[in-house]
């Protein structure tokens, strides 16, 4: 099983490693997708950004607990309201947005 939750310092990080969620930046920008492989050239990049910790995928799992789990459903609406802010909740963009949001309360992480 893969524990979603470890945060890694950037300075602890190594390549090879894998990001077990996706990367953003202050902006909402992805830097870089879940399951991207780490290498020297994007650890110095993320150094250069000011990136502190990584998301990384471990095999050492622990269930969530239902107060971790609301806070990655509350990261994951946030994140969708970020991403849908220009498009307002009417029509088709709000009809896109209410199926994002089911689904990733469905799997926050």
């Amino acid at each position: 099983m893969i524990n979603y939750r470890n945060q890694l310092p950037l300075e602890q990080a190594t390549p090879g490693m894998t990001l077990s969620e996706p990367l953003y930046d202050a902006r909402g920008e992805v830097l870089l997708p879940q399951g991207a492989t780490l290498t020297d050239a994007v650890l110095a990049a993320l150094e250069r950004r000011g990136v502190t910790a990584l998301p990384i995928m471990t095999g050492n799992a622990m269930p969530l607990s239902e107060a971790e789990l609301e806070a990655l459903r509350q990261r994951a609406r946030e994140r969708i309201a970020c991403l849908f802010r220009r498009c307002g909740a009417q029509g088709a963009s709000g009809l896109l947005q209410r199926y994002v949001i089911n689904l990733r309360m469905e799997q926050p992480t």
